[in-house]
């Protein structure tokens, strides 16, 4: 072999080496980023209640979540509500004796569904959703494992029921839309039949939706949602700018997953606006709030809240130790609270949200930028009370696993914002239950016979304090009872494998 030969053979074999190297070394960071190095919890510790359960004497929500029905016996049998107030001669007829729970002073609700989630690799997240009376999930960004994830929960593992809608559609192509979908979990199309061939493909794999990302170009936009709406399979997710409000009317598009982005194509519209332009801005969305949500009530769009993701945006910013100090921290995935090289993640120095130190040292630059998103949140406080005014088809979702958005317990601090903007509690726990269960076709959301048994027993009236959706005495899930011994034994693990996984200490936050 000449010397040239051996020393292109060297150069090859070295950038094939170098590109391997590079390659493992992105995928494990992305890796650890998603969560996907912390131990997987064995669920099947966790060994429910089952078998026929009657729950007597209980404070009950009636089927149109605005009261509370007391001294209400309910039957659960085969993973269903069999009957409310049974008669004796139905009990007596059942093959095996009902265990009782006394639900003396107690109230019982739907299970909770949290409409916005992202699962990342931390299929621990699960165990925080049930611990927290979290019975079905959305997950907005889907990817095969979680089709086997929810086969599995079916099948008998406990967890709460996924709906499953893709991860982002975009429409770029070639090197740009190789590096998006690999770094960034994005989904490329750029032609009629990668479109075709993509929805044909989630369908076959068992997604439920398409996500729509809001860089998608107006014709592949198009395209992706009459492919979707002949197989069936809905869009949701953002509202993409090259469509904006008025395209919105005529997509087909079924769902926003944020207000948001509501407010954003507001901002479109309005030629944009800055700091300076605060009070003019918040007078347009307030001239225009009811007119858009009387459209999409027509339109039957419905809209997902991740209200409280946009208030704490000021305090990542601006005051994040306070922040990190009040959220569930320790319950958090490690890899995604600490982030890696690549991608940043929620602690101080690192965070995806907080200003650079640069900007934080400039006063002026700081008051700017309060100013800024200070009113970012007032639009969607506006936008949101709108919707409900409106009786928008409206879902509580906290996009959980985005920056202090802790899984499961995150819901509930959704739910308070919710009621702080204007929202009963009724109408926010409403959010959280019917809701959805009407939007996704669940079978779940109310307490009635027939319906999944899918229910939280609580020991304060969230009718009266939202926050009291949090005292949780129990979680049915499918009709298995978690009684409050195994949901903490639940979290303790989820805290016990977390421990061992912390390459950062959080000790200043607790």
């Amino acid at each position: 072999m000449s010397i040239l030969k051996k020393w292109l053979f060297g150069a090859v074999l070295f950038l094939l080496l170098a590109s391997l190297i590079t390659y493992s070394w992105v995928e494990y960071q992305m890796t650890q980023r998603a969560g996907g190095h912390t131990q997987i919890i064995e669920r099947e510790q966790f060994s429910p209640t089952s078998g026929p359960i009657l729950i007597e004497n209980v404070n009950l929500l009636s089927a149109d979540g605005l009261t509370m029905l007391p001294d209400q016996s309910i039957l659960l049998e085969n993973g269903k509500i069999a009957l409310i107030n049974p008669p004796q001669e139905h009990l007596d007829g059942l093959l095996n004796n009902p265990l009782i729970v006394d639900g003396s002073n107690k109230y019982l609700i739907p299970g909770l569904v949290d409409s916005h989630v992202h699962l990342e690799r931390s299929p621990n997240d699960l165990l925080l959703y049930l611990a927290n009376g979290i019975t079905y999930i959305r997950d907005m960004g889907g990817v095969s494992e979680y089709i086997a994830w929810r086969k599995q929960i079916r099948e008998d593992l406990i967890g709460p029921d996924i709906f499953i809608a893709s991860e982002k559609v975009n429409s770029l192509s070639g090197i740009e839309a190789l590096f998006n979908s690999w770094t960034r979990t994005r989904i490329n199309v750029s032609t009629h039949e990668q479109v075709n061939e993509l929805v044909e493909s989630l369908v076959d794999d068992g997604f439920d939706a398409i996500k729509i990302s809001s860089f998608i170009n107006e014709e592949t936009y198009h395209q992706l949602l009459d492919s979707g709406k002949a197989a069936g399979l809905p869009a949701v997710g953002h509202l993409p700018y090259s469509i904006g409000l008025n395209g919105l009317w005529h997509s087909g598009q079924t769902e926003l997953a944020h207000v948001e982005e509501i407010t954003k194509a507001l901002s479109e519209d309005f030629g944009g606006y800055h700091h300076d332009r605060a009070e003019q801005y918040l007078s347009y969305v307030e001239m225009r709030s009811n007119r858009v949500a009387r459209k999409l009530k027509e339109k039957q769009i419905a809209v997902t809240s991740s209200i409280w993701l946009m208030e704490s945006l000021t305090r990542q910013k601006f005051a994040l130790t306070p922040l990190l100090k009040e959220i569930a921290l320790p319950y958090a995935n490690p890899g995604i609270v600490e982030g890696t090289v690549l991608a940043k993640g929620w602690l101080p120095g690192h965070n995806s949200y907080q200003l650079s130190q640069e900007t934080l040292g400039d006063p002026q630059a700081v008051e700017r930028s309060k100013r800024f998103w200070l009113t970012y949140v007032s639009a969607i406080h506006i936008m949101t009370q709108a919707l409900n005014n409106n009786d928008v088809l409206f879902m509580a979702g906290t996009d959980a696993n985005t920056a202090a958005v802790v899984p499961g317990f995150s819901l509930h601090d959704e739910l308070n914002s919710l009621t702080q903007v204007g929202l009963s509690n009724a109408q926010s726990l409403y959010s959280a239950t019917a809701a959805p269960g009407e939007w996704m076709r669940s079978n779940t959301g109310k307490i009635e016979s027939g319906y999944r048994a899918d229910l939280v027993l609580l020991d304060s009236n969230p009718l009266l304090d939202i926050n009291n959706t949090r005292s949780i005495n129990a979680v049915f899930r499918e009709g298995r009872m978690f009684d409050r011994a195994q949901l903490d034994a639940m979290l303790a693990e989820v805290l016990r494998v977390n421990d061992k996984a912390r390459h950062q200490g959080i000790n200043q936050f607790n």
